[in-house]
């Protein structure tokens, strides 16, 4: 039975092996930004000037700033959807669902700083 026991540990053990193998295969890693075959003298990579233009304004903006401004937006509407779904309730929807929902079509989000202020004071 001894001997059972070690033949299946080495037999264990290359398995291992093999799998570690196999995962090392996996993760090489190369680089995906890069605009040519030389590794030597890689292409810079170009941002057009007006990509993290302010769409109402039209200003320059960081793209820190723009993603924080797009992250503002994202959880107003999901916080509006939730309001949204709040107002459904198992027999009925209340009067002020449709409100919103008639608001929302008439004044699309584009900023969440400016929507959010005419809903609240009841406009």
């Amino acid at each position: 039975a001894r001997v059972f026991g070690a033949s299946r540990a080495r037999g264990l053990d290359a398995r291992v092996a093999a799998r570690r193998a196999r995962a090392a295969k996996r993760s090489v890693t190369t680089t995906r930004a890069m605009n040519s075959d030389d590794v030597d003298e890689p292409e810079t990579f170009v941002v057009p000037p007006d990509a993290f233009v302010d769409a109402t304004t039209g200003e320059s903006m960081t793209p820190e700033r723009k993603a924080g401004v797009a992250l503002g937006n994202l959880f107003t509407m999901a916080a509006t959807r939730v309001i949204l779904d709040q107002f459904t309730g198992t027999r009925h929807r209340s009067p002020v669902y449709y409100k919103m929902v008639d608001f929302l079509n008439e004044n699309p989000l584009r900023n969440g700083n400016e929507w959010l202020p005419p809903p609240l004071r009841g406009a």
